[in-house]
């Protein structure tokens, strides 16, 4: 497992370290929507700084934000940040904000360069 989960005063942050994989990926989600916290929780930090996503495609992100959509009709007040520096990681978490803005839009997406700038917009209600 390439990831790490904490939740943290209503929120998940994911911290991804090494070579990640859209199955990861897909795991790490699928453990926040079965967490017990789920329906209260108000943010998600996915923190990408330390990951090399060089197996993952622009369109992967399509099956994560395709879940996120459906759990989004639990629980309807999610900031979503993701913390990533490099093309690559960046092009793939575009896709996934693509894909997801145009599905759920009663969450909040953005994506950051630095984990203290997503913890303070993930965090402002």
């Amino acid at each position: 497992m390439s990831y790490k989960m904490s939740y943290v005063d209503d929120g998940f942050i994911l911290t991804f370290k090494g070579d990640v994989t859209i199955q990861e990926l897909n795991q790490a989600n699928s453990a926040i929507h079965q967490h017990p916290n789920f329906d209260i929780h108000r943010y998600q930090i996915v923190n990408f700084l330390d990951a090399d996503l060089s197996s993952v495609t622009e369109n992967d992100g399509r099956i994560p934000a395709q879940l996120d959509s459906i759990a989004a009709r639990k629980n309807e007040n999610v900031n979503v940040a993701f913390v990533a520096q490099g093309a690559h990681t960046l092009r793939v978490v575009e896709g996934y904000l693509s894909a997801a803005q145009a599905s759920n839009k009663k969450w909040k997406f953005r994506a950051f360069s630095t984990f203290v700038d997503a913890l303070a917009w993930s965090k402002n209600k």
